[in-house]
């Protein structure tokens, strides 16, 4: 593993409510240290959970692999990158890291909570933590799909205060949005932070095309958006959900 890489516990509890009281325990222990990237997972799982602490920033967890985007969407997850599921918590938030990264496992993915494993990697380096931990669980190797149809009643069960829809692109004016991608935006019905739930990049291709993804599941191409830009205006949504950025609408 590494002398960088350590593994914490494998096979928590016999029930699912000891292993949860424990990774919360483990997680929030280690998000004092600052600069620490958190996996959780179980033998024959299809996704990670990861979680990100950097003291005095924001931390996050992210669903890594396959998840079910339903859940993602009604536990208020955006969409980043190749395919992750990311949501960034609220200020001042303690206990919502590892809480989040044990309802993330639980209701979206197939991680058994009573025979997982729990891995962490120190230091600043993002990139190659992130790296470390997947190859740790065997999820490296991947594959770039969207998410397919969303179903709706999910994501109108989210977003209660209205915090996503009150957030109208063409009043926040995010500086990455240019007049022709706000356009392109509005004609395909997203307006407001809750009508997409995110982007993503095919990094697998040459041309590193990259996609809006609908709040109905349907990936678009926005002319002027780009990789840099679409993952910006998914950043943007995430710390709209986390209230981190103001509402102008």
């Amino acid at each position: 593993m590494g002398a960088d890489l350590v593994a914490v516990r494998s096979g928590f509890a016999a029930s699912k409510g000891d292993a949860e009281r424990a990774v919360i325990e483990i997680v929030s222990g280690r998000r004092n240290r600052g600069g620490t990237m958190i996996a959780l997972s179980s033998p024959g799982a299809r996704s990670v959970v990861l979680v990100q602490a950097r003291r005095g920033v924001c931390d996050e967890v992210v669903v890594v692999g396959a998840p079910d985007v339903d859940v993602c969407v009604a536990l208020g997850f955006s969409l980043y990158g190749l395919g992750d599921w990311v949501k960034v918590s609220p200020r001042d938030a303690d206990a919502w890291l590892g809480e989040a990264a044990v309802a993330a496992a639980v209701l979206g993915t197939d991680i058994d909570l009573t025979q997982a494993g729990l891995a962490w990697h120190e230091g600043r380096e993002v990139v190659q933590a992130r790296a470390a931990l997947l190859a740790f669980f065997g999820a490296d190797r991947r594959v770039f799909t969207t998410p397919g149809r969303i179903d709706q009643e999910r994501l109108l069960t989210y977003d209660r205060d209205g915090r996503l829809s009150r957030a109208v692109i063409a009043i926040s004016k995010p500086y990455w949005v240019v007049p022709v991608s706000m356009s392109d935006l509005e004609q395909n019905g997203i307006r407001t932070a809750a009508d997409f739930v995110g982007a993503q990049v095919n990094y697998l291709s040459l041309r590193r095309t990259a996609y809006v993804i609908r709040r109905d599941g349907t990936p678009l191409q926005i002319r002027g958006l780009g990789p840099d830009r679409a993952l910006s205006l998914s950043a943007w949504r995430q710390q709209i959900d986390a209230g981190r950025a103001p509402v102008f609408g």
